[in-house]
């Protein structure tokens, strides 16, 4: 019908402004959608301060007396989810990062 009126241009142009919002809209769905991506960002979004053992345990989701290998396992486990190349965020690589780095030095 916008084609027959002459309109398709305008209708075009009017999609390409609202489609980052539809993405972006999309993309929240996707991830609430999905409990254990929202439980591991909820709890790595804890604050700023430098992580503590108890804070990394939670990140990293592990028991309170890991193994090496076990938090190797957990890190490489939610780094390959949440990397920013896989759609997951800086900040959640940096985390995951700082709670790997708390646990193996202590």
């Amino acid at each position: 019908m916008l084609a027959a009126s002459g309109r398709l241009g305008v209708a075009l142009a009017g999609l390409i402004l609202v489609a980052p919002w539809v993405f972006s809209f999309l993309r929240s769905m996707w991830v609430e959608s999905d409990p254990d991506r929202v439980s591991r960002k909820e709890s790595a979004s804890s604050g700023s301060s430098p992580m503590d053992r108890a804070e990394a345990l939670r990140v990293l989701d592990l028991p309170a007396n890991p193994s090496r290998e076990s938090i190797q396992s957990a890190y490489l486990r939610l780094i390959h989810k949440l990397h920013p190349d896989q759609g997951g965020s800086t900040y959640l690589a940096a985390r995951l990062n700082e709670a790997r780095q708390v646990l193996l030095k202590g």
